[in-house]
């Protein structure tokens, strides 16, 4: 078994395409093939199944894959050990964060990494949890800012940082808005504007309600939290924020109340694989955003 055997099985699993894995590991498609074949004969078994589509792993392929990320880690983490400087984290950091959290807490994170660490390589990426989570197992992503649970949580490390309330938001034209408290089934006539399903603030949401009781009737589904916003403004349905988003929006035309008769919260994690050895750097930015954000 060779080391860069492993690293075109990863590249293949990651783009589940054979062109692209040849072209980010900068060799000819037929080589990288050949090497994927030698490594699937020595294993005795297929790793990858091909067909017109693309590339995709077999379930051997899928049990696989996490043995060998941590094998590509660890050796990576070995080169950045010996080239380490006094202090210096100059390696790369990649964080993903869902949408209902990038613009709340990022920009502190970045400005503190920046300030505390000039050298280390920052990359972001916002999308929703299962992307995200997909990323994280694959080995194309470090860290992401999600809120449990989540499929495939069991293959990762939950860092807890804080409870963010979900509030409440109404116009503030509505009869019920400005009430500190408000019970889910008194907005039982009031449509609802929810994130699209695919985020997971509105399985949250529609969790919520049900459980209170409260059978929302949708009015509108939207992929950012800006228009969410901006059509409850306007008195199309009320919806739910979280806390750390309301300095953003407390400005506008908009009453924010917690859930009677306690209020509901969602957990933030920071979350990486259990099959992903953390550099140096790694570690340190880890370290950094549990004292930048850990209940903050």
């Amino acid at each position: 078994m060779e080391f860069h055997q492993l690293r075109y099985f990863v590249e293949v699993a990651r783009q589940k395409n054979f062109s692209r894995a040849a072209e980010v590991c900068h060799v000819a498609q037929p080589s990288l093939s050949q090497q994927l074949k030698k490594l699937e004969v020595e294993l005795g078994q297929p790793l990858i199944r091909r067909d017109r589509q693309g590339a995709s792993l077999t379930e051997f392929g899928e049990s696989m894959l996490p043995q060998a990320l941590l094998i590509l880690s660890g050796a990576r983490n070995m080169q950045e050990e010996a080239n380490l400087g006094k202090g210096a984290f100059m390696g790369r950091v990649s964080v993903g964060a869902i949408p209902t959290v990038a613009p709340y807490l990022l920009p502190k994170l970045v400005l503190q990494t920046m300030q505390l660490y000039p050298t280390m390589e920052l990359t972001i990426k916002e999308s929703t949890t299962d992307e995200l989570v997909a990323q994280l197992r694959e080995g194309s992503l470090d860290f992401a800012l999600l809120s449990p649970a989540f499929e495939g949580d069991q293959e990762m490390v939950l860092d807890f940082l804080q409870e963010d309330e979900l509030l409440i938001v109404l116009p503030t034209a509505h009869e019920l808005a400005n009430k500190r408290l408000l019970k889910l089934r008194e907005l039982n006539d009031f449509p609802m504007v929810l994130m699209k399903d695919v985020h997971c603030l509105s399985r949250q949401s529609i969790s919520l309600c049900e459980a209170s009781g409260l059978k929302p009737r949708v009015a509108l589904e939207s992929a950012q939290m800006e228009t969410v916003v901006s059509m409850v403004e306007a008195g199309m349905g009320f919806s739910f924020v979280p806390k750390m988003a309301k300095r953003i929006f407390e400005h506008r035309d908009l009453s924010f109340s917690s859930v009677a008769p306690s209020p509901v919260t969602r957990r933030i994690c920071l979350v990486s694989s259990k099959y992903h050895s953390l550099s140096p750097t790694q570690k340190a930015f880890r370290q950094l955003v549990q004292d930048v954000l850990a209940n903050e």
